[in-house]
């Protein structure tokens, strides 16, 4: 039984990033692997993150209610997802979309 309803997901071929890679954030380094389709209910995506100090963590990301600019391929949908996500701060101020375990940082690279 499949937990998520991949009907409205692009393949991970068409994912913009497909590859793992490195980032660095408030002096840690960051390893990102290759995103894959995630089990967990109400997600499409995942990726494990690894920080240099060893602590890990995988990161869910994507509605799998929603299309994402993979599907629609609308640029003003894009504009506005984009617009809308570099919006949304933490709670000490810094924005969401930068920080490698969270889930806006996944969505604003890799589908949208």
């Amino acid at each position: 039984m499949l937990l998520c309803d991949f009907s409205s997901t692009a393949p991970i071929s068409k994912l913009l990033v497909r590859d793992s890679k490195t980032t660095n954030y408030r002096d840690q380094k960051y390893n990102i692997s290759a995103p894959r389709l995630s089990s967990r209910k109400g997600k499409k995506y995942e990726v494990t993150v690894q920080r240099s100090d060893g602590r890990k963590k995988t990161v869910p990301f994507g509605d799998n209610t929603r299309d994402d600019f993979l599907v629609h391929k609308d640029e003003k949908r894009r504009e506005n997802f984009q617009r809308r996500f570099a919006g949304i701060k933490k709670k000490d101020g810094s924005r969401a979309s930068d920080d490698p375990f969270g889930g806006s940082y996944y969505s604003t690279r890799y589908s949208w």
